[in-house]
């Protein structure tokens, strides 16, 4: 629930649609806003499965996007 309201924050903020957000795609105008929302989402103190269940990837994802934000 959390997770979503900040990816739909960040959709609405980076005017992108959430299907784009939650895509494959490793564009960087699509992959930085998907970073930002995961490390909000660790920041949160939701379990970094979780962050990957809802994002369709691997908890190792969620290690990546918050080393890089």
């Amino acid at each position: 629930m959390r997770q979503r309201k900040l990816a739909e924050a960040a959709s609405t903020f980076f005017n992108l649609p959430m299907a784009e957000l939650k895509s494959k795609s490793r564009k960087q105008q699509i992959a930085w806003p998907r970073n930002i929302c995961v490390w909000l989402a660790n920041d949160a103190k939701i379990k970094k499965s979780e962050i990957g269940l809802f994002w369709g990837r691997d908890r190792s994802f969620v290690y990546n996007a918050v080393q890089k934000v």
